[in-house]
């Protein structure tokens, strides 16, 4: 009996086959509850996880999300206030000898299969250009706001004024051709105190032209690179006749030129002082010192005609059935053996006089 109290209660037990007391625990504190803690199924609600995101993480989600939508917004204005500038900038297109970096120069002739270097030199408000070469196609590469960009010279005898009405319509139409197969415009070139286009500046192409390509005897095209290339030219093309321009008119493997990712780009499309007048006249067999060269790219119904200056589209398709042949022979027009270096035995002015 425990101290104290009036009624006997046991307090230890003793274990026989331990030979062990143990003491019996006394029972204190209210009796259990009738119900358990989470209910007899698990889903009372002191038992449930609290699933709220935390008021920290929401504040940060917010702040990013408002980040990026005021970047985005930044971005946009930008871009458009650019684009306003631009449009709203009469002289866009002028560059001048002070802007260009001029790093290397390689000229070209009709036949796509002559190339050189000269020393490296840089621009001067006084600096001049070098003399261009075959009709104009002389080539010079140069650094232009950070970017490569390719010169293409133009002859005295093409030389115009940059502000005569007919050089901005043509300005103003080529702004807004853009295409990955076109080759860009850029700017031209202009002497500052007459305005006279002494070079026109396009992206650079560090392959060359596709004459040249095709020319080259230490490699041959696969497969790969000439369905690439012909896929190209269809969507340069494509595009080309599309717009405003409608035709080229002047399409040749020459100003098909090739940049560093293989991708070809379709030139000199769109500027009518790039083509002199001996080049649109009709063909002659009286024409001893005309170069007929570029004349195998012509369609037949052209030759007999004072050509438009921008041709036809359908021209330009005969222009791009001989290229196709090109690709595929990898040889130059009316070439009668197929691959690099096939002789033939007739003249251009043969073949154009034939055709």
């Amino acid at each position: 009996m425990a101290t104290g109290a009036t009624d006997f209660s046991p307090m230890w037990e003793y274990d026989v086959q331990t030979d062990v007391f143990v003491p019996v625990r006394e029972l204190t504190g209210p009796p259990p509850s009738d119900v358990p803690l989470c209910g007899f199924t698990g889903n009372e609600l002191i038992c449930q996880q609290d699933h709220r995101v935390p008021v920290s993480v929401i504040v940060v989600a917010v702040l990013l999300s408002l980040l990026l939508i005021a970047g985005a917004v930044g971005w946009i204005f930008y871009s458009t206030v650019r684009k306003l500038r631009i449009q709203l900038k009469p002289d866009w297109w002028k560059i001048t000898l002070t802007e260009i970096q001029f790093t290397h120069q390689r000229t070209r002739t009709f036949n796509g299969v002559h190339s050189r270097s000269i020393a490296s030199f840089t621009s001067s408000a006084s600096s001049e250009l070098p003399p261009p070469h075959f009709h104009g196609r002389a080539f010079s590469t140069a650094r232009y706001m950070e970017s490569d960009v390719l010169i293409h010279h133009v002859s005295e005898e093409s030389k115009v004024k940059a502000t005569s009405s007919h050089t901005l319509k043509e300005i103003n139409l080529l702004r807004n051709v853009d295409h990955e197969n076109l080759h860009k415009f850029i700017g031209l070139l202009v002497d500052k105190p007459e305005t006279l286009v002494i070079a026109v500046v396009r992206d650079e192409c560090s392959k060359g032209d596709l004459t040249t390509l095709l020319s080259n005897h230490t490699f041959t095209l696969d497969w790969v690179v000439k369905a690439s290339f012909i896929r190209d030219l269809v969507h340069g093309m494509a595009y080309l006749h599309s717009t405003s321009l409608q035709s080229h008119g002047n399409l040749t493997s020459h100003n098909c030129l090739v940049n560093g990712k293989f991708t070809l780009k379709v030139s000199e499309y769109g500027l009518s002082f790039l083509r002199s007048e001996g080049e649109l006249q009709p063909l002659t067999d009286t024409q001893q010192s005309r170069n007929h060269h570029h004349l195998l790219w012509r369609a037949p119904e052209l030759l007999s005609i004072v050509m438009p200056v921008y041709g036809t589209q359908k021209g330009d398709v005969y222009s791009f059935a001989i290229i196709l042949s090109q690709i595929i022979l990898e040889s130059q027009p009316f070439e009668f053996e197929s691959g690099k270096g096939s002789a033939n035995p007739l003249t251009a002015a043969e073949i154009a006089l034939e055709v």
